[in-house]
């Protein structure tokens, strides 16, 4: 084993272990350093041309791409260096090619993989770690340097002593990696002293095409936040995929009790009470918890049989936990949730890509109302007065809150249209010119709308924002919302029903189920395999890698034993595969045919460095004929003159190396070749 390779080794375990300590992710850190102890064993080495190295290193790169298109790294509190998540990519891809120099078959990659090492290390840095991580990561980069140096030195001890740098070449190697490493760390630390501005200049900045928004599921939400994400760029993106019995249908992620006609704007109410972790007594008809996740109960939880409800939001979805009206019992790999008067759950440790799983009493509970909840929530907000009249009109003989609902529903499908978009005079309150102009709106100015009138005739409404579920994904086997999905209507209190779905719009703007393509659903599918991987190793570490990996082999081979053209494809996959891997196997064990003369040749140039290595001169592995002929002339063999043994022997690796490579190697040069040898 040559030095160089282990001191490499040490090289990508340094930025394997500065990558892990920025981002949390052991998945590549650890593959890269099983990888690099693989190739540092040198079984088996990879002969490649510049050609087809060039051609490996795109290809590695657009994998890279794929994966990240299909899968982008979405932890919250990391923007990457200098504010791209898209470095982390960089990283990996930097890593990978170093990987790759440690699998090719030659020992000539000093240059290439410093520059790699440096690369990778730079783009794992993130300016908005903790004191913690700048501190770990500063001593990985140190790490890095001395491994580095140690490197570079072993790869050129191996030169030929006329190609060795001199010794103060050494110092300035360290001297210039140790300056690029710590002058990198002073400007992180600057940057990471100034780090609120640095969070409010990115978080201002226009959102990257193609993103998912979070538009209309935080604490506050103005009328057409919600719209955003129908309009977006992403507007075909999945944000949810739910496994549920049947369609999921409404799922509520925020809901807003107060209305603020001078900013447009619902806010939540500020009532929220801490539920911690559930005795799991409390569960007799439901299934054990998932490893790492915890289950806990709402107040209204009934030990009836549930309807299990599992989402897997889009890694970029992080606000909001997005569930159905009659939520009983939440699971999560959080310790803590915050619940709201809405039965609208939260929890700051939610990582974006994990899934939770709720559970609805079948059929549901009987809901109640508190008074002062009741006296919020029909409490109208201040607005014209000829809203108020409007309202007097609608609901004029009705006398139960069904007849009132029913009126409302039917005041805006018999009068106005659908659009996405509105456009509002200058000075106007954007919900009264709505109601009282009949202008074609989208969602939100119906659900507004509609929580508004319903307050004025007494009865209790709250405005609710999320997904409406009917998408299926046949290949997946699970239900898809896309951002054009996105949703607002309204939760009003019946007395004889308790808490009904009231949704105003007209039939055009409320998402129904749709049939996509079949590609695109395997694509997606894929998508979600890689999530579910990321989401399973950050929950349970290891553990949750294996099980992974022990529920992928499970449903191949659940694929391959059931019928069906799709197991038929997959088995004659299969077969070609293993049929493809037998004939490669056996090529490669048929014996080589080689020149009879090219073999006379190996002979005789083994023999001769056997001869010369007996009198102290070792051709290096990675020296040619040539370079090896010249140091004969300058080495002198004890007990000989200089005169009779430097140049005949010389000019013998000179006639061997202009037969060999000379295009043609004809029986009398050979025989020449052999005479002189002895």
């Amino acid at each position: 084993m040559r030095p160089q390779r282990f001191f490499l080794l040490s090289v990508v375990a340094a930025e394997s272990a500065a990558l892990y300590v920025v981002y949390r992710n052991p998945f590549f850190p650890i593959l890269a350093v099983i990888l690099a102890a693989l190739g540092l064993t040198g079984g088996w080495r990879l002969t490649l041309s510049s050609a087809q190295k060039a051609i490996a290193s795109l290809a590695i790169l657009v994998i890279y791409f794929i994966l990240w298109r299909l899968f982008p790294y979405s932890r919250a509190d990391i923007l990457g260096s200098l504010g791209y998540r898209v470095t982390y990519v960089f990283a990996q891809y930097f890593i990978s090619l170093q990987l790759l120099e440690l699998w090719l078959d030659t020992e000539r990659h000093a240059a290439t993989a410093a520059l790699y090492g440096m690369l990778a290390l730079t783009c794992a840095g993130n300016i908005f770690s903790s004191p913690s991580e700048q501190a770990l990561y500063a001593l990985c980069s140190v790490l890095f340097v001395a491994s580095l140096v140690l490197y570079l030195r072993s790869c050129t001890m191996e030169l030929p002593s006329p190609a060795r740098p001199a010794r103060g070449r050494y110092v300035w190697i360290a001297a210039a990696l140790g300056a690029v490493v710590l002058g990198g760390l002073s400007v992180r630390s600057v940057l990471y002293a100034h780090r609120e501005f640095l969070s409010a200049l990115f978080t201002n900045a226009p959102t990257i095409p193609g993103s998912v928004y979070t538009a209309g599921f935080s604490r506050d939400v103005k009328l057409g936040d919600v719209t955003r994400l129908k309009l977006s760029s992403a507007e075909n993106s999945t944000a949810l995929r739910v496994f549920s019995k049947d369609a999921p249908g409404y799922l509520r992620g925020m809901a807003f009790t107060y209305y603020n006609p001078a900013t447009a704007e619902w806010q939540k109410s500020l009532a929220e009470r801490p539920l911690a972790p559930s005795d799991p007594s409390l569960f007799p008809n439901l299934p054990a918890a998932r490893t790492g996740c915890s289950r806990f109960a709402f107040p209204s939880h009934d030990p009836r049989p549930c309807h299990a409800i599992d989402v897997w939001p889009a890694p970029l979805l992080t606000e909001g936990m997005f569930s159905p009206l009659g939520t009983t019992v939440l699971e999560a790999p959080v310790t803590g949730l915050r619940v709201d008067e809405n039965q609208i759950a939260d929890s700051d440790e939610l990582i974006g890509g994990v899934n939770y799983t709720s559970y609805v009493p079948q059929p549901a509970p009987r809901a109640h109302l508190s008074l002062a909840m009741r006296k919020r929530l029909v409490q109208p907000p201040a607005i014209d007065p000829r809203v108020h009249q409007l309202a007097d009109r609608i609901f004029e003989g009705c006398t139960t809150p069904r007849q009132k609902i029913d009126a409302v529903v039917g005041y805006f499908l018999g009068n106005y249209r659908y659009n996405i978009g509105i456009r509002i005079p200058p000075g106007q309150d954007p919900l009264t010119y709505f109601l009282l102009e009949h202008p074609a709106a989208h969602c939100e100015y119906f659900a507004a709308g509609a929580a508004v009138l319903l307050r004025m005739g007494g009865v209790p409404a709250r405005y609710i924002t999320g997904f409406v579920v009917e998408e299926r994904n046949s290949v997946g086997r699970y239900w898809v919302a896309r951002n054009k999905d996105a949703h607002a209507w309204v939760e009003a209190w019946d007395d004889a029903a308790g808490w009904v779905i009231v949704d105003a719009t007209p039939g055009a703007g409320v998402p129904s189920p749709t049939v996509g393509s079949s590609i695109g659903y395997i694509l997606d599918y894929i998508r979600f395999r890689l999530q579910e991987l990321t989401a399973m190793t950050r929950v349970n570490g290891l553990s949750g890698l294996l099980a992974w990996l022990g529920n992928r082999a499970g449903g191949l081979w659940t694929l391959i034993a059931s019928p069906g053209p799709a197991a038929t494809a997959v088995k004659l996959a299969l077969a070609a595969a293993l049929a493809l891997l037998l004939w490669r196997r056996w090529r490669r064990r048929r014996p080589a045919r080689i020149d009879a003369r090219i073999q006379r040749l190996h002979a005789l140039l083994a023999a001769a460095d056997a001869r010369l290595a007996r009198l102290g001169l070792v051709r290096a592995r990675n020296e040619t004929l040539h370079q090896f002929a010249a140091r004969i002339l300058q080495h002198d063999p004890p007990g000989e003159p200089a005169s009779a043994a430097r140049a005949p022997l010389a000019a013998w690796y000179l006639r061997y190396a202009a037969v060999r490579y000379g295009g043609s190697a004809h029986d009398e040069d050979i025989i020449l070749l052999e005479r002189d040898s002895r």
